[in-house]
């Protein structure tokens, strides 16, 4: 598709909206032919096999049985400022095609009205089979009213405790790995084990405290507040970190 967007000068979601024929997309007449086109072009096989030229009209798809709907949209807030997400992305896409689905990935940037406009689109879609909506960093949501009509997992994020559990979750074991890390030097001998965490305020540096004071606490290992050390997950402020608790007067 970045072939296409790219000759069409138009965006991977313009063409991914235009091929995958959805409608309540504000796309001029103009621009769906030309992506059209140039996906002929290119070789790109339209569904049913049929070959686009700049005078076809845009189609309007039937409503195929359930088991035939072979596209999963995966929406997500924010993908370019971390790795992870290009990593759930990669494994969302192969198993779909193992399977023998699509997957069509949205990046909203936290945009409501960006959000909105692609869930009106992808919803109105008879190919669609379900949603994985993620989040960037591990939090608390309220999921859009618009998802219940559609099969949905949420990736990354959790609803409210309390709440009607519609939507499957789907989180890190952040407590855990603050555990197993732990345990796994208290199994070694150590009992001055300092902690490099990340920001406080997110989920996944609280989760990881947890279970590191978890571990120490079940092996009789007094929590120590000195041997703790807040950084923002970056490399280099992980060596400032260590070299702070090397030089105090008791290191780890």
């Amino acid at each position: 598709m970045t072939d296409i967007a790219t000759q069409a000068g138009v965006s991977q979601s313009t063409v991914s909206l235009v091929l995958n024929a959805m409608t309540g997309t504000k796309l001029s007449k103009e621009t769906r032919q030309r992506v059209l086109r140039i996906a002929d072009e290119l070789g790109y096989q339209l569904p049913e096999g049929r070959k686009a030229t700049a005078a076809d009209p845009i189609p309007s798809p039937s409503v195929p049985p359930k088991d035939a709907r072979r596209l999963i949209l995966y929406l997500v807030d924010e993908i370019s400022t971390s790795p992870h997400p290009v990593v759930s992305v990669d494994g969302a896409k192969d198993e779909a095609w193992s399977q023998g689905t699509l997957v069509a990935v949205f990046a909203t940037r936290s945009n409501a009205d960006m959000e909105s406009a692609v869930l009106t689109a992808m919803l109105a879609n008879p190919l669609l089979a379900g949603v994985v909506y993620s989040t960037i960093f591990t939090r608390q949501i309220v999921p859009p009213a618009t998802l219940s009509a559609v099969p949905t997992v949420l990736l990354n994020c959790y609803m409210p405790e309390g709440t009607d559990p519609h939507f499957s979750s789907v989180v890190p074991s952040e407590v855990v790995g603050g555990t197993t890390a732990t345990e796994y030097l208290i199994h070694a001998g150590h009992k001055r084990i300092g902690f490099i965490n990340g920001e406080p305020w997110m989920n996944a540096a609280k989760e990881r405290l947890k279970g590191y004071r978890r571990a120490l606490a079940s092996a009789d290992i007094a929590f120590d507040e000195a041997l703790v050390r807040e950084g923002d997950w970056q490399i280099a402020t992980g060596f400032d970190c260590t070299l702070s608790l090397m030089q105090t007067a008791q290191p780890p």
